[in-house]
């Protein structure tokens, strides 16, 4: 055989081979990975499903329930009446430095409002990272406290305080909103990574508007006599329209 004929042969057998290696599929390939605010989502649907069903499981232990109990406080602090915050901040306080009571509201909030969401038909429609929502809320609540004349030193550490604490606990965190087409109408869930899957560890009733909250479809009227919306038993503040701000009666229970 001419030396050109092997030559040819070699690179013949040389281009076939890249080929083969091209083709071939790397076995260090991973699968794209889900979308975290996704999962978020369908893990709060599951919450809803549980709760509905009446599940007292459904709410786990030793996930960081203070971190979301820290977050709700800043926007009461940024968003409800001076009046409110004098007669109970300091009660929350207290409550906020027993672990267990944390979670005993979170508890109770969940078992007061089962009634209504079997019924509310509530689907996810979008999720938000928590994580710099802490940083708004917490500038938000010193801002607020300066402009009402309740922005002392201690008042203001407080602020600190509660802001670094949510910051690290729902740093990968989601809020996920859903609309409801009965009361509650629309509804927040706190969902934190916990290992491949997310847990709820908070829920409130509406979120303020600087913070990308929306107006839920209901009546003012309806929201204002509402046990689940309106001034009684609501564990978060109520939505622009009810009622005055700024009237001397405690419009945040907890």
């Amino acid at each position: 055989m001419q030396r050109g004929t092997v030559r040819n042969v070699s690179w013949g057998v040389a281009a076939l081979a890249a080929g083969l290696l091209a083709c071939k599929p790397k076995k260090d390939a991973e699968p794209p990975r889900p979308d975290p605010a996704d999962a978020a989502q369908r893990a709060a649907q599951a919450f809803v499903h549980c709760v509905e069903g009446g599940n007292t499981a459904c709410v786990r232990t030793g996930l960081p329930h203070g971190a979301f109990d820290a977050f709700f406080l800043l926007g009461w602090l940024a968003t409800g009446t001076p009046v409110a915050i004098l007669e109970g901040f300091s009660r929350e306080l207290v409550t906020h430095s027993d672990a267990r009571a944390v979670q005993g509201k979170f508890v109770r909030e969940v078992e007061r409002l089962a009634g209504a969401l079997r019924g509310a038909e509530c689907a996810p429609v979008g999720a938000q990272p928590m994580g710099p929502m802490a940083g708004q809320l917490a500038k938000a609540a010193d801002g607020r406290l300066r402009a009402i004349g309740m922005g002392s030193d201690d008042m203001l550490r407080v602020v600190e305080g509660l802001s670094a604490e949510a910051r690290e606990g729902l740093a990968e965190a989601f809020l996920v909103r859903f609309a409801c087409k009965r009361e509650p109408y629309q509804l927040y869930l706190a969902m934190v990574p916990e290992g491949v899957r997310y847990s709820a560890v908070g829920l409130m009733a509406f979120l303020p508007r600087f913070l990308g909250g929306d107006e839920a479809d209901f009546d003012v009227a309806e929201a204002a006599r509402s046990k689940t919306l309106g001034v009684t038993g609501s564990s978060a503040p109520v939505p622009d329209g009810t009622v005055d701000r700024y009237l001397p009666i405690p419009i945040e229970e907890f």
